[in-house]
């Protein structure tokens, strides 16, 4: 699937597409946890779509490979970060988009004010691309309320009756079918609510009973992990790997914590202690993120690829 998510989308009919602009609101069920999107549609001139046109042009121009999502994967400017749509909450926002209705065109400026994030629908025929970014301070009642709105023409500053949203030169992330494509995961994470789906798994993960062997106790980690959200897209990373439940891997970690210059204790009963101090390369060991080159140099890694 990844390997030919770039291809796809290069091959799709920018030029001919219909362009439709969906603006949309969140909240979040905190039974379900999971998100609530609410998206109405507004038109749009045609050099308004022109222009979107031309974003989703760059926006895919400035990708020359394309990277497996990973908790902890970075992408660079050169790249974005690709997973399979079924795992995320995308289809929440793809539906609101299914149907053009007149209920669901805006009408009133208050629907459009505070947005968290607008969707560029693109569609040729049957294919469909749908162009997500979120919105910044621009878009948000309180911070127009201290500004005037004006514009320079004639040579003077005007008064400008409308309000005004700045469309950025850029989108967040692309859906095409099977196909999630991030060129921001900051904001891709935001809009699709990975912190909160990280929240979740840190409680599961500490009622886990092979997590709880591991340790003397969670106090310390629980400290640690707080609601920093690196520290909950690492402890999502360390289930996911889920390295702790082999008692060989544990072991291996006891009689090679020194080589590997990790600052990790144990007590009597082989159990790691976690302390204030040590939760940092605990996190890095049961990531496998501190690693040796074969000049006996020691490294920490963001995330790891076998060869």
């Amino acid at each position: 699937m990844i390997d030919n998510a770039l291809e796809k989308l290069a091959e799709f009919n920018i030029a001919d597409a219909s362009v439709h602009v969906w603006i949309f609101k969140k909240r979040i069920n905190s039974e379900a946890k999971r998100p609530i999107y609410t998206g109405r549609w507004v038109e749009s001139t045609l050099q308004v779509d022109e222009s979107l046109k031309g974003v989703l042009l760059g926006y895919l121009d400035r990708i020359t490979e394309i990277l497996p999502y990973d908790l902890m994967a970075q992408n660079t400017e050169a790249s974005a970060l690709h997973l399979p749509t079924e795992r995320t909450f995308a289809d929440l926002i793809l539906e609101q988009c299914e149907e053009q209705t007149d209920q669901k065109k805006i009408e009133q400026v208050r629907h459009i004010n505070n947005a968290l994030f607008y969707v560029v629908k693109f569609v040729f025929e049957e294919e469909v691309v749908f162009a997500v970014k979120q919105t910044d301070a621009n878009w948000k009642t309180r911070r127009k309320s201290g500004f005037i709105q004006a514009a320079f023409k004639d040579d003077e500053l005007d008064l400008l009756e409308e309000e005004t949203f700045q469309i950025a030169r850029d989108f967040d992330f692309l859906i095409h079918g099977e196909d999630v494509v991030a060129r921001n995961k900051t904001k891709f994470e935001s809009v699709l609510n990975y912190k909160e789906a990280h929240v979740e798994n840190f409680e599961e993960i500490k009622d886990e009973q092979e997590f709880l062997d591991v340790f003397s106790d969670l106090a310390a980690i629980e400290e640690y992990v707080g609601s920093n959200k690196m520290q909950l897209r690492r402890v999502a990373a360390i289930r996911q790997k889920g390295y702790y439940k082999d008692a060989r891997f544990i072991e291996s970690l006891k009689d090679n914590k020194d080589r590997f210059r990790l600052n990790i204790e144990f007590d009597d009963k082989g159990k790691i202690v976690p302390t204030a101090e040590t939760c940092r390369d605990i996190f890095q060991a049961l990531l496998d993120h501190r690693l040796i080159s074969h000049y006996n140099h020691v490294y920490d890694v963001q995330s790891t690829v076998q060869v």
